[in-house]
């Protein structure tokens, strides 16, 4: 095995990544966990893909496509982060670091854009990918809910530049105690309101209506 790990181009197709990704999130699946990736076409993928780094990890012995991660990159003033998403690797290859060396190359290229962390998210009960968030480096500063899929996620942060209040464990405890509290309390797993936020919003907008008036 002989893995390498370069950009996407044109001899890897989008019907091939959605595959890997399909093969890769088989398992979640199984758990009854509905990672959006698992239902994403050739061309959702285009489309959510344009103009982000997307990387491939390629088992040159056999050309057979390994694994992908992509890096959404936001490079403005205020806020420079990239969004590291749609992870995967297949089920005979993982154990074997190549998701490190995804997140390693991906790491190099959002740094030359000049940003300062990445964001991830994965499921709470998706055990093995919490644990490798964790081992390379992230940290959990919060929860969230997407409409989309049936589960709470961890919300990870990975500093790469030197940040005072990113960087203490105990602000990013409160972080996510903060963010903890405010997902459960205003939104379901699957991304749908809960009754204390309906009503909140109900009583907002009759206030609205009667200072309107």
């Amino acid at each position: 095995m002989n893995i390498t790990i370069c950009r996407k181009g044109d001899d890897i197709s989008w019907d091939d990544l959605a595959d890997l990704l399909h093969e890769s999130f088989q398992e979640r699946l199984q758990q009854g966990l509905h990672f959006s990736c698992s239902y994403l076409t050739a061309n959702d993928l285009e489309t959510q893909s344009n103009g982000d780094v997307v990387l491939v990890a390629v088992d040159t012995d056999d050309n057979i496509l390994a694994g992908t991660v992509s890096f959404e990159i936001n490079s403005k003033k205020k806020d420079k982060r990239a969004y590291h998403y749609n992870l995967a690797v297949r089920p005979q290859y993982k154990h074997y670091g190549i998701a490190t060396q995804l997140l390693q190359k991906g790491v190099e290229i959002v740094k030359e854009h000049g940003c300062e962390y990445i964001i991830s998210d994965t499921a709470v009960g998706a055990k093995s990918s919490v644990h490798w968030h964790l081992k390379n480096g992230f940290r959990i500063v919060g929860l969230k809910s997407w409409t989309n899929t049936n589960y709470y996620s961890y919300v990870f942060r990975k500093q790469l530049a030197n940040d005072f209040w990113w960087e203490n464990a105990i602000f990013n405890k409160l972080c996510f105690w903060l963010s903890s509290l405010k997902c459960r309390l205003c939104y379901h797993e699957n991304g749908n309101l809960t009754r204390l936020m309906k009503g909140a919003l109900w009583l907002l907008d009759k206030l609205r209506k009667l200072v309107g008036k």
